[in-house]
């Protein structure tokens, strides 16, 4: 994924954004193979890995949701530097908030799907 995105960007000159979220739908997450058990921690690590993927070169990574990797660097490189930005989507609960605060990333809020009165608290 990490190289189909840098390729993505290198076409369109720099103009790549991406949003990243957990999906909120149990259906979404089985046709991933994904139960919802660990949704959270899934999320925060493969983001992590994601980001690492795009700003370092070489990376060296162990985690608990797929297999290790030692001193991996993907083909091509993203156009930007120091990264391609990522936006945390959120909709339903605050740790996709949090996750972008803690990153230092912007948020792209959905809450248009749901009540007013979460939405409002949310934000």
């Amino acid at each position: 994924m990490a190289e189909d995105y840098a390729t993505l960007d290198q076409l369109s000159g720099g103009r790549l954004d991406i949003t990243i979220g957990k999906g909120n739908d149990p259906d979404q997450n089985a046709l991933f193979g994904c139960d919802l058990d660990g949704k959270w921690d899934r999320n925060r690590e493969k983001y992590g890995l994601l980001r690492r993927l795009l700003s370092e070169e070489s990376v060296s990574w162990s985690g608990q949701y797929r297999p290790d990797l030692v001193d991996a660097t993907t083909q091509p490189r993203p156009f930007q530097t120091p990264t391609i930005p990522l936006w945390h989507g959120f909709a339903s609960s605050t740790e996709s908030r949090e996750l972008a605060a803690k990153s230092r990333d912007p948020l792209s809020s959905t809450n248009s799907l749901w009540s007013f009165a979460l939405s409002r608290e949310l934000t």
